[in-house]
């Protein structure tokens, strides 16, 4: 991305575990369970071994990530509409 004039761009592969909004309390323990299968070495190894990296937040954080990284694309769009 540098070479097209985007320093700083950084762009990359996620994925994320997301529910719908108002869904019930009694299932919001399940983002704990996921935290804890993806702190076991055994996934950890798997998961890694395909040349990702783990990070796992809690939903409010993802929702913060995804926020900022919708601005920073639309941002980058608006840069490239902006060299035609």
């Amino acid at each position: 991305m540098i070479e097209a004039g985007f320093a700083g761009f950084d762009l990359g592969n996620w994925v994320a575990n997301r529910r719908p909004a108002g869904m019930p309390k009694e299932m919001l323990p399940v983002d704990g369970e996921i935290g804890k299968i993806l702190r076991e070495p055994a996934t950890r190894d798997k998961i890694s071994a395909q040349g990702f990296n783990i990070v796992h937040q809690p939903p409010d954080e993802l929702a913060a990530y995804l926020r900022l990284g919708a601005r920073e694309m639309g941002e980058a769009g608006e840069k490239c509409r902006g060299r035609r």
